[in-house]
């Protein structure tokens, strides 16, 4: 009789407890789908010990959604600033390049004795070169280059299409960052997502572990099972750990992704996933033209172009002036003393083969861009189909999963009810919720490797 009485005390024990759990779960249930188990309580851990909860003296972390990261990372990370540099130095060179439209204006001072050829090392310009053997003087000089058959030209647009080589250049460079930034956030997101999981792990082991000792102090159950639990409790709690060290190295991550020093945790924002069938291949591999890699290749041969057609204008003349005017010690002084004018021709006769080899070399530098730029065309296709289908395979993945999480579910309440009134073993309960905590993960998985599938595709085909 006290046997007996004492089985229906523990039985109705584990049923409170078991129906506790079961209206939190079915609290839970979002109708968009399956989701993770909701957490119970977790009276059994030290606050300090619950993951994803800090301790009440403590702030929280800093919100952070997925559009400030990115705006962040956009303006911060040290390689865009890098490469905005980079377009500084390219317009600076336009500039360089485009001063041999103008005139160059100097102003020169000498005071020399000895032979006046001697003194063409200074490389002063103008009046001041006079033929005096001892000469003190001062002079003002304008050069200007009249037609050199394109060379400044040819100069001036290559440098212009080099700075919108870089311009595509730092598009691209911002849609890796940004996409960089969105795998990392996603990332930590599903850590996020599997600590929760593994909180639930622990909270249903040591609901097993409970129901466990209340069976072996009613001596209904053996020694082993209570044991077992134990053993489910401390690997629950390990695996715990292990969680939250990697949640924390996936906000390292993130960091390092928006290239800044950032903050040891933060409160994500959990976005809408919607799963939705890409596109299809040829759209896709038809819009890859616009990666901004292929645009930087396009404007780096426009460039190179444009350096082969300079380099075969050196084969032709230049023709200059120059003006100068000022005071040189004279014996006497008259207009023609103080004013110099003059012009002047460069002919390229004979170089040596320096010429012809200038232009095998602007020729061979623009034949390598073009393969550059055709294994890139390659290399872009093959990732465009590489990420195609994977994210069809994310897609399916969801789908399986979708169905294995509500089997699994319904086996493992299938086992705790078995459990509660003796009818099933021990290892059939611990199979079951092993069972179904590797659904859980292996659906958050799949869910943000679809996400995260979608942004790649969307990146490597060219979509904003």
């Amino acid at each position: 009789m006290t046997k007996s009485l004492r089985t229906s005390t523990v039985v109705a024990f584990l049923v409170l407890s078991s129906s506790s759990t079961a209206v939190a779960q079915s609290e839970s249930e979002s109708p968009s789908g399956p989701s993770p188990r909701a957490p119970v309580s977790q009276q059994a851990l030290p606050e300090s010990a619950r993951p994803g909860t800090a301790p009440s003296q403590e702030a929280q972390p800093p919100r952070l959604t997925l559009d400030e990261a990115i705006r962040k990372a956009l303006t911060e990370h040290p390689v865009l600033r890098q490469a905005r540099e980079a377009i500084r130095g390219a317009e600076a060179r336009t500039k360089q390049a485009r001063s041999g439209y103008y005139p160059q204006l100097s102003f020169s001072g000498i005071a020399k004795q000895g032979l006046s050829g001697a003194s063409g090392a200074l490389g002063l310009r103008g009046l001041v070169t006079s033929p005096l053997f001892r000469d003190i003087g001062a002079s003002a000089a304008a050069f200007e280059n009249l037609y050199d058959f394109g060379r400044t030209a040819h100069q001036v647009k290559a440098s212009q299409w080099a700075s919108v080589s870089l311009s595509h250049a730092l598009e691209a460079q911002q849609a890796l960052v940004k996409l960089d930034v969105e795998q990392a956030y996603y990332t930590a997101l599903q850590q996020q997502r599997l600590g929760k999981v593994d909180e639930q792990i622990l909270a249903d082991r040591q609901l097993i572990a409970r129901q466990a000792k209340a069976f072996y102090d009613a001596q209904i159950k053996s020694k082993v099972d209570l044991s077992l639990a134990e053993v489910g409790v401390s690997n629950a709690n390990l695996e715990l750990v292990q969680a939250r060290d990697r949640l924390r190295t996936a906000f390292a991550e993130l960091n390092r992704a928006m290239g800044i020093d950032g903050e040891p945790a933060y409160t994500l924002e959990e976005p809408k996933i919607d799963v939705e069938s890409p596109p299809t291949l040829a759209s896709l591999l038809a819009d890859s033209h616009r990666r901004p890699e292929l645009l930087a290749f396009d404007a780096e041969i426009k460039a190179d172009e444009e350096i082969v057609a300079r380099s075969r204008a050196n084969k032709w003349p230049k023709l200059m002036a120059l003006f100068s005017s000022g005071w040189v010690r004279f014996s006497d002084y008259s207009p023609a003393k103080l004013l110099l004018g003059a012009f002047g021709i460069d002919f390229p006769i004979f170089t040596g083969g320096r010429i012809e080899a200038e232009i095998d070399e602007a020729k061979a530098n623009l034949a390598r861009t073009r393969a550059a730029r055709d294994n890139q065309a390659q290399d872009v296709r093959v990732q465009v189909q590489r990420a195609h289908n994977e994210l069809l395979s994310a897609i399916e993945s969801i789908r399986a999963n979708e169905q294995l999480i509500t089997q699994a579910r319904e086996a493992l309440r299938l086992a705790r009810a078995r459990y509660r009134v003796q009818i099933g073993s021990f290892v059939e309960l611990t199979s079951a919720e092993a069972a179904a905590s590797s659904a859980e993960a292996q659906y958050a998985q799949a869910l943000y490797r679809y996400k995260i599938a979608q942004l790649t595709l969307n990146y490597v085909s060219g979509l904003p």
